[in-house]
């Protein structure tokens, strides 16, 4: 059977939910769970694979972060690490369905009272190594109480190869080359993390290489 997954152009297939290491999790035997991320908005979703037909149906999809998955044996749930820009990582557990139902750990309640600000997701026309126009992503993340038209003092992350755009799915926008992101939101500045193509063989070309 051919599984029918989302268009590989617009999706990134990321893994087959599992519940330990070595079992794949199936509430229903009769399907599997793909994790998936959308090449343009970033965006993580997962599909339920019908194993006799081979159909995909969507069953939940955000920016956020899921990961570190385990059922314990029990397939009936699933317990996973859930973050995304507003909601630290911690242990929530799902349902068959991956519906949220409840949050099973708070790991530090003092980043329940930090005040985050706003972030953007802008999709850009680019040159890429061998000539081709294509589109790259960029993650805006902005400090609390930005607003349009604001004229605000940025830093820029790059990191030639790395797709830092995703950053939008983590907490505070994660880490930009390994310093927290709050660090420059939480006083006043905004941080642009850029998506830098690279070629097959890791070099840059004309116009990057110039």
């Amino acid at each position: 059977v051919r599984l029918a997954l989302p268009d590989p152009t617009q999706w990134e297939f990321l893994d087959l939910v599992r519940a330990t290491e070595d079992v794949l999790w199936q509430p229903d035997a009769r399907y599997l769970t793909a994790q998936m991320r959308n090449r343009t908005t970033g965006q993580q979703a997962f599909y339920s694979i019908a194993l006799d037909s081979g159909r995909a149906q969507l069953m939940r999809s955000g920016l956020h972060r899921l990961q570190h998955f385990g059922s314990g044996g029990d397939h009936r749930r699933l317990y996973a690490v859930y973050e995304d820009i507003d909601t630290p990582p911690d242990l929530y557990r799902y349902d068959a369905r991956l519906r949220e139902q409840d949050r099973v750990s708070t790991i530090e309640p003092r980043l329940e009272e930090i005040r985050l600000g706003g972030v953007q997701v802008i999709e850009t026309a680019a040159p890429f190594h061998d000539g081709r126009i294509g589109n790259v992503r960029t993650t805006l993340l902005l400090p609390p109480g930005a607003k349009a038209g604001d004229k605000l003092p940025a830093v820029v992350m790059i990191y030639s190869g790395s797709d830092l755009s995703t950053s939008a799915s983590f907490y505070g926008g994660g880490n930009g080359n390994t310093v927290p992101n709050q660090i420059f939101t939480s006083r006043g500045f905004a941080v642009v993390m850029a998506d830098i193509r690279l070629s097959e063989m890791g070099k840059p070309g004309n116009p990057a290489q110039d």
